[in-house]
């Protein structure tokens, strides 16, 4: 299951200001936002996780662009079991 948090509250953790996070999503190098219900968007907790621990180990920026459609695909598998139940 996904843990989910605030898309600011991660752009925080991530140490960028909301206008830097969102270019970073149009940008493929940040998790984009999901939008569950009524409440603010969110984005799990383990992809801004994995995207911290792979800044600071000071991986390239192709890296961290394959990382985020990693994340993109693992959702999409998600989604797709989701829809056979």
């Amino acid at each position: 299951m996904y843990a989910l948090e605030r898309t600011v509250d991660a752009f925080k953790r991530f140490g960028v200001k909301k206008t830097k996070g969102y270019e970073l999503i149009e940008a493929g190098l940040f998790p984009a936002p999901i939008k569950p219900n009524e409440r603010p968007s969110r984005v799990p907790s383990q992809e801004v996780d994995a995207l911290i621990a792979a800044t600071i180990s000071g991986v390239g920026e192709e890296y961290i662009i394959k990382l985020i459609l990693g994340f993109r695909n693992q959702r999409a598998v998600l989604a797709t079991k989701q829809e056979v139940l």
